[in-house]
This record gives C-alpha cells, sequence and structure tokens, in this order.
C-alpha cells in the first residue's frame, strides 16, 4: 500500500538511506514542483539532457532562477569533447553549486556526473581604468590556453585586432572585448557571437585560464550531506551504460581522454547518500504523489473554459504560465493567475487543489526545449568572405580563380587569375564587379583569357537567352494581369486575433513576407508568389496568416501537399492554430472513409469547408469549391506533369502561394526577385544549429554507435531504407544490432491504422528507431527526431538527401545525418558528386550551397516559371539572373540607373586595422553592396564597435560607399576620382544641385569638375548631404537593386 505525500521533503530520513521508490505519474513541471521547499542541497538525475533541461526550464519558471544550476554533458564528438574550455566551464558551474549556500539544486545526467571537468586555478582580473597592456593581456591569454582566431565565437578562442582584445572565456556566455589606448584599458564590452556588436558594458571582468588545470570526476566530490533524486531510474541506468560505451569508443580514438567511472561505481557512491527513486510506475513504490498530467485543448478555449469553471468550483487555485498576449487577456477575462514564463508540460495537484497550465497545452503547440548553451552561431561575416582558390565572375572579364590580396602603394588589390595563368589585379572598392560563381555542379569552368574575347562572345550569349526568357516572363505577368481577380480586403479582426494567439515571436522575414503576400491579395489580380525557405524556418506560419486573410474576406482556401502524412500533420497544425475561431477545416486525403470523403465534398461545393487540405485528390473533377480564393502548395515540384498544367491554369484565377523548402543565397534572391514573385525566410529560428552530417560506407558499429548515442539522449531516429521491399528484414537486422534500441516500420502501402499506429508509438517514444521509406521526405516534423540515417543513399537525388535531412535539427539540439552506401560497392561518379555535395554543407548557412548545388543540377526552371536557357555554366546563376532582370526592365521601358566608379587614389582598409585577409574581403563585400545612406551611417557604428576607431583610410572608404549610395539620386551615371580632380558625369539638373555653385566646381554639358583627392571627396559627401537635407535629389522613385 502507498502513501500519499505532499514533496519529497515529507518522506523520513530512513527512507531516504534505503532509496524508496515513489511514483509520480505526471511528467513536465509536476518534477520540480514536488521538490519544492528544499532546504538542503540536491542533486537531480535524468536520464538525458532534453529531460534535465525541461527540468531547469520549469523550475525557473516556478521558483526563479536563484537557486539552481544546470551542469552539461561534453558533446560526445570527436572535434568537441576534448576542449579544455568545455572542461573549465562545468567545472566552474559544479564549484558554484558546492560552494554558494544559496545554490541548492544541481540539475544533471549521468553522463555530467561521470565525466571529468577542470578548476581554472589561475585568473587575471581587468578593470576599466588600468594600465594592462594589450601585447600584455594577450601574452597571457595565449600561455593561458586561448586559441588565436580571425572571428572569436566559441569558448576559448582569442582575437588581437589593433586596439581591441577579444576572448571568449568559457565561464561566460557572451565573449568579451577590452578595448586600450596606448596601456590602459578604456572599455570592456561583452559582445552577439553572430553579429560580433557589443551588448552589454562592463567594469571590471575575470579572465580564467583555461589549459594545465586540474581534473576532477563530479562524482568522488559530492558533498556529504547532499541528497539524489533519481528520475526514472531504469532509464537513467541504461543511458549511462550507453553513454560509458560511447566513451570509450572516443578514448580508442583519442588515448589522450580519461577513463570514465563506469555506471556500477557512480551507483555504489550514489547508494552512500540519501536517495529517492522517482517513477511513473506504480510497481515497487512505496510513496505516492496525487498529481495527475494537465488535460491538452489544443486551442479550443472553449473547452479550457467548462474545465476552468469545474476546478473552480472544486476550490481549486488555478495558474497560467504563459507569454502571449492573447492568452494574457483569455487570464485576465476569466480571473486566473498569469505567470510570464513558459513551462514544459502543467499538471493538477489534488491534495494542494492547485492547477499549473501550460502554453503548449491550451494553444496545442509544443514549446521548444530549452537550448544548452554549449552551442553558439558563428559570426554571419564568414557568409561574405571569399576562399582562396575559389572560382568567381568578375562582370567585365569572366571567369577566374580568387587567388588573395596584394597591398600596392597603399591600395588593396584582390588577384585573380584568368587562362594562361595572367593575373588580373582588382582593386577592392570595385569588389561589388565580383561575384562567386555557381554553374554545373561537377564540371569544373573554362577560365576566361584576359583579352576579353571569350567572356564578351559567352555574355552576348547569355544576353541574348535572358532576353528570350525575360519576354517569356512579361508575356506571363501580362496575362495574368489581364485577368480579373479578386482584392481581398484590409485586415479585420479575425486576422489580428490570429497573430496575436502565435505563441512566438516572428522573425524579421516572417514580417516582411507575411506583408508582401497580404498586399499582393489586396490587389486586383491574381497573386502568384513563392515563398521559399530552409525547413524548420516559418513558412507554414506565412502560408497560414494568408489563409485567414482569405477566409475572412469571404473566399475558401485549398492547401495541396505531396504526402498523406504531411497532409495529416498539416491538418493537426491548422487545427491546432485555428483553435475556437468560427473557421472550419477538413481533410481530404486516402486516410478518410468514402463516406466521410463525400460528406466533405458535398459541404465544400456549399461553402460550408473553409479550408480543405489534401494531396493531389483535390485537383480530380469531384472537388468543386463554391468560392475558392486562394491556392496554397507545398513542394510544387513533386507533382506530376498534369497536376503542374491544373495549376498552372489556377494560377490566372486565384491567388496562389507556392511553398518550397529549396533554401535560395540571399544575393540569388536579390537576382530573382526582380524577376518573379518571390518571399525568404532566410533567418533561422533562434538557437537553430547545424546538422553534422557524415558519409561513408555501411559499417555495423558506426550505425550502432549513431543509434545508441540519439536514444541517449531520449531522442528518435529515422533509418530510411530505399525501397519497401526487403524493409522488414532491414528492420529486423537493425534490432539485432542494437537491441536497446526499440524499432518500427513505416511506408506508404500500411494501411491507415497500422501507419498512425507506427507515427503515434515514434512521437511517444514507444518507438525510438523508425524504419521507413521516403514517406517523411516532406514536411514531417518531430521534435525528438535528431539522427538520421540512410541506408543505399547513393540512390537518392541530391534534392531528396536534402529534403531528408531536413525532417532532422528543426529544433535546438545538435542533429545528425548518416548518408551510407554499400562498403562493398563502387559508386557512379555522379553517385559520389551528390554525396559529396551533401557532406560539403555542413555548416549553419550551408543549406544555401546546397541550394546552389541543387540549382546546378535541376535548373532553376522551377523558380522563375519557365525554363532557362543552359547559360549559367558560362557566367554563372547570379549574373545571369541579374541579366535577366535588366532585360524585363527594358522591354518594360524602365530606366537602367547605376554607377561606374573609377578611383585613382589609395583606398582600402588597413591591414593594421584589421589583419585578417579573409574578414577584410567579407567587409569590402559588405560596404560595396547596395547599400542605402542609413546602411552605411550603422555600417560605421558597426566598425567602431567592433574594430575601434576609425583611421582615415577607413573613414575615405566610407565616403565613397555613400557615394556609391547617394549619386545615382541626382543621375550620376560616372565617377572618376584622382589626386587632382573629381569628374562626375550624369545629367545637368541633378548635377547643378549637386555641386552648381560650389568652390571649385564647373558644371555643364553633361559632366562636373571639381577638387580632387581625400579632401575633396569628404567635401563631395558633405555636398551630397546637404543636397538630400534640402531635397535636392531629382530621382523620385529610385530602386537600388539597379546599381
Amino acid at each position: 500500500m502507498q502513501v500519499y505525500i505532499d514533496n519529497l521533503w515529507d518522506v523520513d530520513l530512513n527512507s531516504w538511506m534505503r532509496g524508496d521508490t515513489l511514483c509520480l505519474q505526471a511528467k513536465g513541471a509536476a518534477r520540480p514542483w514536488v521538490c519544492r521547499n528544499a532546504d538542503v542541497k540536491f542533486i537531480a538525475l535524468f536520464s538525458d539532457s532534453s529531460q534535465a533541461l525541461d527540468f531547469y526550464s520549469d523550475w525557473k519558471a516556478l521558483f526563479g532562477e536563484d537557486d539552481i544550476i544546470y551542469l552539461p554533458e561534453l558533446p560526445l564528438t570527436a572535434d568537441k569533447v576534448g576542449q579544455s574550455a568545455l572542461w573549465v566551464n562545468r567545472g566552474e558551474l559544479f564549484e558554484r553549486w558546492r560552494r554558494e549556500n544559496e545554490k541548492k539544486v544541481l540539475v544533471s545526467t549521468p553522463g555530467s556526473l561521470m565525466t571529468p571537468l577542470s578548476f581554472a586555478d589561475d585568473s587575471f582580473t581587468i578593470v576599466v581604468g588600468e594600465d594592462i597592456g594589450r601585447d600584455r593581456l594577450a601574452r597571457w591569454l595565449q600561455v593561458s590556453g586561448y586559441e588565436p582566431v580571425d572571428l572569436v565565437w566559441s569558448p576559448g578562442q582569442l582575437s588581437v585586432r589593433g586596439s581591441l582584445v577579444d576572448l571568449f572565456d568559457p565561464v561566460y556566455r557572451y565573449p568579451i572585448r577590452v578595448e586600450f589606448f596606448d596601456d590602459e584599458v578604456v572599455s570592456i564590452r561583452a559582445f552577439d557571437t553572430e553579429t560580433q556588436k557589443s551588448i552589454v558594458h562592463h567594469e571590471q571582468i575575470e579572465i580564467h585560464r583555461i589549459s594545465g588545470n586540474k581534473l576532477a570526476f563530479p562524482i568522488k566530490l559530492l558533498p556529504k550531506d547532499c541528497r539524489i533524486i533519481l528520475f526514472e531510474p531504469k532509464d537513467v541506468e541504461t543511458q549511462a551504460d550507453i553513454y560509458s560505451w560511447l566513451w570509450g569508443r572516443l578514448c580508442d580514438d583519442d588515448r589522450s581522454l580519461p577513463s570514465i567511472p563506469d555506471w556500477q561505481e557512480v551507483y555504489m557512491k550514489i547508494a552512500t547518500l540519501p536517495h529517492l527513486r522517482i517513477s511513473s510506475s506504480l510497481e515497487a513504490a512505496t510513496y505516492r504523489f496525487d498529481i495527475l498530467k494537465e488535460p491538452y485543448f489544443k486551442g479550443k478555449l472553449e473547452d479550457a473554459n467548462a474545465f476552468l469553471n469545474k476546478w473552480r468550483s472544486e476550490g481549486y487555485e488555478i495558474c497560467l504560465y504563459a507569454d502571449t498576449k492573447h492568452l494574457e487577456e483569455w487570464a485576465v477575462q476569466r480571473g486566473i493567475n498569469l505567470v510570464p514564463r513558459v513551462i514544459s508540460a502543467g499538471f493538477l495537484d489534488l491534495r494542494r487543489r492547485y492547477v499549473a497550465l501550460s502554453q503548449s497545452a491550451i494553444m496545442g503547440i509544443e514549446q521548444p526545449i530549452m537550448l544548452d548553451q554549449s552551442y553558439r552561431k558563428p559570426p554571419s561575416d564568414w557568409q561574405d568572405s571569399l576562399e582562396v582558390g575559389q572560382y568567381v565572375v568578375h562582370e567585365d572579364y569572366g571567369v577566374a580563380i580568387f587567388r588573395g590580396v596584394n597591398y600596392i602603394n597603399g591600395s588593396e588589390y584582390l588577384v585573380l587569375e584568368y587562362g594562361g595563368q595572367k593575373r588580373l589585379l582588382v582593386p577592392a572598392y570595385q569588389l561589388y564587379k565580383i561575384t562567386p560563381y555557381e554553374g554545373i555542379y561537377g564540371v569544373d569552368p573554362q577560365l576566361d583569357r584576359l583579352d576579353r574575347q571569350s567572356w564578351k562572345k559567352n555574355l552576348q550569349k547569355a544576353k541574348e537567352a535572358a532576353h528570350k526568357v525575360a519576354q517569356d516572363l512579361v508575356s506571363l505577368y501580362a496575362l495574368r494581369e489581364l485577368k480579373k481577380g479578386f482584392a481581398f480586403p484590409k485586415d479585420g479582426e479575425m486576422s489580428k486575433h490570429f497573430e496575436d494567439t502565435f505563441p512566438y515571436h516572428e522573425t524579421t522575414d516572417q514580417l516582411r513576407a507575411i506583408e508582401e503576400i497580404k498586399n499582393d491579395m489586396e490587389k486586383p489580380i491574381p497573386m502568384d508568389r513563392i515563398l521559399v525557405g530552409d525547413v524548420g524556418f516559418g513558412k507554414t506560419e506565412v502560408a497560414l496568416r494568408a489563409a485567414i486573410k482569405a477566409v475572412e474576406g469571404g473566399k475558401q482556401v485549398a492547401v495541396l501537399v505531396p504526402t498523406t502524412l504531411l497532409s495529416e500533420q498539416h491538418y493537426e497544425n491548422f487545427i491546432s492554430r485555428v483553435g475556437d475561431m468560427p473557421i472550419r477545416v477538413e481533410q481530404l486525403s486516402r486516410f478518410e472513409t468514402k463516406a466521410k470523403q463525400q460528406r466533405i465534398l458535398k459541404e465544400t461545393a456549399e461553402g460550408r469547408v473553409d479550408i480543405l487540405i489534401g494531396t493531389h485528390r483535390l485537383l480530380q473533377g469531384d472537388v468543386r469549391f463554391k468560392d475558392l480564393g486562394l491556392v496554397i502548395i507545398d513542394e510544387e515540384h513533386r507533382f506530376g506533369v498534369r497536376q503542374k498544367e491544373l495549376l498552372k491554369k489556377l494560377r490566372t484565377e486565384v491567388d496562389v502561394l507556392s511553398i518550397s523548402a529549396t533554401p535560395i543565397p540571399r544575393t540569388l534572391y536579390m537576382a530573382l526577385s526582380g524577376i518573379r514573385d518571390i518571399s525568404l525566410l532566410n533567418t533561422p529560428p533562434k538557437d537553430r544549429q547545424p546538422v553534422i552530417t557524415v558519409v561513408g560506407p555501411w559499417r555495423d558499429d558506426l550505425v550502432r554507435e549513431a543509434i545508441l548515442k540519439e536514444i541517449s539522449r531520449d531522442g528518435r531516429v529515422f533509418f530510411v531504407h530505399d525501397r519497401i521491399r526487403g524493409i522488414e528484414k532491414r528492420a529486423k537486422r537493425l534490432q539485432m544490432l542494437v537491441p536497446e534500441a526499440k524499432v518500427g516500420i513505416a511506408h506508404g502501402q500500411l494501411p491507415k491504422s497500422e501507419l498512425e499506429k507506427a507515427m503515434l508509438m515514434f512521437l511517444s517514444g514507444e518507438i525510438n528507431v523508425l524504419v521507413c521509406t521516403t514517406i517523411i521526405e516532406s514536411g514531417l516534423d518531430i521534435a525528438k527526431a535528431n539522427t538520421l540515417i540512410v541506408d543505399n543513399a547513393h540512390m537518392f537525388g541530391l534534392s531528396q538527401l536534402h529534403q531528408l535531412r531536413g525532417r532532422v535539427g528543426r529544433r535546438n539540439r545538435q542533429a545528425f545525418a548518416y548518408m551510407l552506401y554499400p562498403a562493398d560497392k563502387a559508386l557512379t561518379k555522379e553517385a559520389m558528386q551528390r554525396l559529396e555535395a551533401i557532406a560539403e554543407c555542413n555548416q549553419l548557412g550551408g543549406g544555401y550551397k546546397l541550394a546552389l548545388r541543387d540549382l546546378e543540377i535541376r535548373g532553376g526552371g522551377n523558380l522563375l516559371g519557365v525554363e532557362q536557357h543552359g547559360q549559367t555554366e558560362k557566367v554563372g546563376f547570379q549574373l545571369y539572373y541579374k541579366l535577366i532582370e535588366n532585360a524585363m526592365r527594358k522591354l518594360k521601358g524602365e530606366e537602367l540607373q547605376g554607377l561606374s566608379m573609377d578611383i585613382k587614389v589609395p583606398i582600402s582598409i588597413p591591414e593594421g586595422y584589421i589583419p585578417q585577409d579573409s574578414l577584410r574581403i567579407a567587409l569590402y563585400r559588405r560596404l560595396l553592396r547596395d547599400l542605402r545612406l542609413e546602411d552605411v551611417d550603422e555600417m560605421e557604428r558597426e566598425l567602431i564597435d567592433r574594430f575601434g576607431s576609425l583611421p582615415e583610410e577607413m573613414r575615405s572608404l566610407l565616403n565613397l560607399t555613400r557615394l556609391k549610395a547617394g549619386l545615382p539620386y541626382f543621375g550620376v551615371e560616372e565617377m572618376m576620382l584622382d589626386t587632382n580632380e573629381i569628374v562626375l558625369r550624369g545629367k545637368d539638373e541633378g548635377l547643378l544641385r549637386l555641386v552648381g555653385g560650389k568652390p571649385g566646381w564647373i558644371a555643364g554639358d553633361g559632366r562636373a569638375i571639381g577638387p580632387g583627392g581625400i579632401v575633396g571627396l569628404k567635401k563631395l559627401v558633405e555636398y551630397m548631404t546637404s543636397a538630400f537635407e534640402s531635397g535636392g535629389g531629382m530621382v523620385e522613385e529610385w530602386d537600388q537593386d539597379a546599381i
């Protein structure tokens, strides 16, 4: 017989010493709830880091963060496990828990207790106003184990630039920037790893040594009076054994790693201390909590209201943990307590008559697991750098190889190698003429020759082809504009209410895309827009906003998806988000009975269904809408030719929003945006990590290790087999290889009930390895699925491999993808190239590189809406799309404006100011792309923050950038600058407004001449600024993309 208790501290000490079992059937915030009011130090021990992080996050939401510390595991990857910075970070956290009286709770896993940490035994205090010396600090950091790099973004790194020292002490969450004036410290600032911009100032800070410190194991340093609570102890033991095995594998490859105690040794230590075991099973439990899981309302607030009334009538205190405005208003209206923080899951404490409700239960949208802080985004500057040896295209000279940079007479030049090993020196200020080459994958481009003969021919052919494509596109758009569409009204209360119920913060890209789509819908011509973004970047929410607008405007919406499983998932998402709004959502798929399908068809034709979701079944003749206004197409390229013809017809009748998960680089988007209506979601969700991709032959030990690594953190594994035939045999072999795993099967030929059952078991964890076909390829979103193993990967296309890889890493946990091929099989050249391409694109942003590979293989026809003409091999994608855009503008009678510059004075980023070549090139590219004047001012502030006060050469480059951004407003087409004079060519009216009557300037006959040199450059910027302030620009509507 079990004894009911309120919390852990009601249990007598004898039970603690015996290690008795307590039954708690609710998870989530119920776990910290039963540990409340602790007056001793204790360890909450979980089988994996996701549960540990949930506990940590829930505790902070319930009780604040003053008394809790999370001890992270060491990452079990060869490149990270031995990083001394991570060991020091763990040591600092553990020592704070041991020594600080107010820190009562240590949240841990077997892996974090069993593996080593180290204590920083030396430190260096930096105080603003003290004379320390830049070089002295840099020397101490290097001796203390900090690694010199170009840009600091990971713990244990160091960078010295001019008057600045950037460093990342693993004890702190953010890296530190120390600025000197001579030897004096004038500023200490924390900065963001991605933007590299400062975020907060400090008066002093202590920096810690990270190498040469003494090693220790947490399990051997536990305080004698601490207590230990094991949550789901059987799982803890299983995962501890897996972690030990994986650590042993790493030790085999790296002899410098120490061996660690096994679980038996750890548990013997735990058994000497007061400890309790908490299980969701009643079996062998001595005590029991009278606590239940919270109900799940899926956005239906009326159902929630019924429960609230019932609880109130029974005397319960009700508390809602939520941070959305919509739920805040709902809580106030219902008179329930609101805490503006989120919990992973709520509970009902029957004895205490207390209800904790989670935001996810009310809204039906899962809260993301809190991120382990060990991952940080790399600097965004990396995306703008050029690598030595990379193919590039110069718009005047053609395809070349980038060979690095040279300084000549104070100016910086890029070295480009052309055919015959001839070299061209390109001034850094002309970097805007150079783009990375993207052509046909697997085919190295032919280098052009400096005589420009071959390039002129190729460029002319590309221009002719671009003109033909432009004619086709202009005709396509002209036809569309002749058709009368429905102009949707401005957003009303329904759309505004729906936006308020979104439980996350929209990214800037999401907000821009929503605005673009709604503007299109409000026009009287049919919308035909494509929404592009990598997997998990928030496309579904943008599409939902469009659907709600259409329904509010009195129209019906069709949502077309390529697979039945994806249809089911979209249906669940739409239902959860719509909640109790008066909108009817239905789905039409083979999962529904024939009788139900007939009823849905009838009610759709009568206009009683607002949003209908389905596969290509929606395109069949018996599907009729009473008043269709919007069609949303997910992954259009996966539909057949016949269906695409039907979709083409739809485009001239109703608004169409097409969604694609093939990511597009921003530079390519800029070119495409002038050709087709396109919205880009380029901002990854906060804390998103790249998928680590492994390509290689099948090895039993590799597969076993990959699966164990995932299930050790309560994760799920997708194992993709290339055909249904033989899938059961493969699953049996996998179960024999990894007996610890729970293996299931899913494929498209399973009956609906079996497929649904398999997917639900996979979601709940009853199955943790799903052997399946490419049925998972499109759109399936399972948060805990973070390892993908593709069997016979050589049989798949590159876009398929990318889509498959997109099924993992959709939240904030590190994900792994293993692309395996038979060890005894020789691969074709094409298959090997595909696998190499997917392996190359491993880093954050690598998906964009892969998109280029995908375009190189498949072409961009699906993005343009017309077939391309094969010219990209000669001139590269970016230049080709730009040529199409220019051709279209000429056909429309638009004037092409731009500024040609010839600079004959030294203007560059001084090497002493920014010593790293790659970083200077990245900054040149950012400065010399098409910026607005306010962007240049922001760049100036960023440069001062990141690199210190500006030298004169840097100010001159910024002035040149301002002129590049502003002179076209005055009709200026050419600018020449030397030490004696500046010559401007353009329209008289604009030239006179700019420099007419200025000292030393003569203007007339389409040109203006004035004083040159750096002083003249500075003066011209002043004149331009003054002309803008007095409203002197002459081009009213100027498109900067045309430069």
